[in-house]
């Protein structure tokens, strides 16, 4: 059974339970504070030892207000995060900028298609002319590569910064 109750400004949770001593906690970040008293102990008592214990628990609290907490997480650049005890630096590598998609994902596709062929071939003399679902899936595999390559390379195209010398038509001369 959970109660809770208000003593001199700290809202305090009462559970009774099947144990044998009272028990106060207070807990992180907030301060929330807990009893845990026994089924038997009437509400009373549990308020007079809550009250007995309010300068200790609102010391608690103070302590909790003024540990340090960790920001909350935005995963940007160099940031640091905690994995099992150790510190790591966030790095986002933006892949796509860093090398020209058609060059990787092309032998990618191309391979895929070559031994689509292969297997098409192996399916037609071996099957008597009707190639297995895996050969498809081996052309549908190839053909997203090259539709996957070619928007990357797009995109990439699209992204990158212009260096380039204007175009004669837009430099003024003095005789104007």
């Amino acid at each position: 059974m959970l109660t809770q109750s208000e003593l001199g400004g700290i809202t305090v949770d009462v559970e009774l339970k099947d144990i044998k001593n009272i028990h106060l906690s207070v807990y992180p970040p907030g301060g929330r504070v807990r009893i845990s008293a026994p089924a038997r102990m009437d509400l009373d008592t549990i308020r007079m030892y809550a009250i007995a214990r309010l300068s200790w628990n609102k010391k608690q609290q103070q302590k909790f207000a003024q540990q340090a907490r960790e920001t909350p997480r935005e995963f940007i650049e160099r940031e640091s995060h905690y994995v099992w005890g150790r510190r790591y630096l966030l790095q986002v590598v933006r892949l796509i900028m860093m090398y020209n998609p058609l060059r990787v994902l092309m032998p990618i596709a191309l391979f895929l298609l070559s031994i689509g062929i292969v297997k098409l071939v192996y399916d037609l003399v071996t099957k008597n002319f009707r190639p297995a679902a895996n050969t498809l899936l081996l052309f549908s595999a190839a053909f997203a590569v090259v539709l996957v390559a070619v928007l990357a390379d797009l995109i990439v195209q699209v992204s990158k910064p212009q260096h380039g010398v204007e175009p004669a038509s837009v430099y003024r001369t003095d005789s104007e």
